[in-house]
């Protein structure tokens, strides 16, 4: 009996505080007048919708930023392009003036390469010309050198002081040959080829001293010379008599 009449107590209790609690709460929310709390909900939308507005306008000149950006963006873009092609054209020109001074260095090269050559090609030329001077004039003194040998062996000596010694042909002694070297007919082959009047003519116009030589066999002589017969030069010169032969 006494737990039942515990349990109501506190039921009742419970129910005062309940009671009380629910009061509280129609006394706070609905019984004073709910115009304030309206105005307050009113200004914070307001206050929302004004913050809305705010970010809204924000956004709009964030997009609008963004597309002047873009736009800056783009046009940069075209520039820099722009440059590339401009540098690129730049360097190529740079590129071609290059390769034109390395040409111009090339083509002058060549061109001192060719006057080199030219002149090496002339300097060449004028070797081969003295080569072939010196190798006839070898050939000359090794024929001239056989030639002396193959006189001595007979007796006779056909040069002097470098030039043919006319006075082995019997006949013309030292003042004769020089007579006829001064008259152009300073070799044996001058002598050769001379018709026997036209030396006679020369020693007429020496005079009276002169005009006793007999220059009948002196080509035939010079002749022999020049074919450097020597054995027949001598077979023939002992025939003679102060070079005028027998038959004369």
């Amino acid at each position: 009996m006494f737990e039942s009449l515990v349990c109501c107590l506190l039921w009742f209790a419970f129910g005062l505080l309940l009671g009380f609690l629910l009061f509280w709460l129609y006394d706070k929310f609905f019984r004073r007048d709910g115009s304030d709390w309206l105005s307050e909900k009113e200004q914070e939308i307001k206050s929302l919708r004004a913050q809305l507005d705010d970010s809204n306008k924000k956004i709009d000149n964030y997009d609008i930023e963004i597309k002047n950006h873009a736009s800056t963006i783009q046009d940069y873009e075209k520039r820099i392009k722009d440059y590339e092609l401009r540098l690129a054209d730049t360097e190529k020109e740079q590129e071609i003036e290059r390769l034109r001074a390395q040409l111009d260095d090339s083509n002058k090269k060549v061109n001192d390469y060719d006057i080199e050559i030219k002149n090496h090609a002339s300097t060449i030329q004028d070797y081969e010309k003295r080569i072939k001077d010196y190798e006839l004039r070898l050939a000359d003194a090794e024929k001239a050198g056989s030639h002396l040998n193959s006189a001595a062996k007979f007796g006779f000596s056909p040069m002097k002081n470098g030039e043919d010694d006319l006075t082995i042909i019997e006949g013309i002694g030292p003042k004769i040959c020089a007579i006829l070297k001064e008259k152009g007919y300073k070799q044996f082959a001058d002598v050769a080829k001379t018709e026997v009047s036209a030396i006679q003519t020369i020693l007429d116009e020496k005079g009276p001293s002169f005009r006793l030589a007999k220059p009948g066999s002196w080509p035939k002589q010079a002749a022999m010379c020049v074919s450097g017969d020597w054995k027949k030069l001598k077979e023939y010169q002992d025939r003679l008599v102060n070079g005028v032969e027998f038959d004369d």
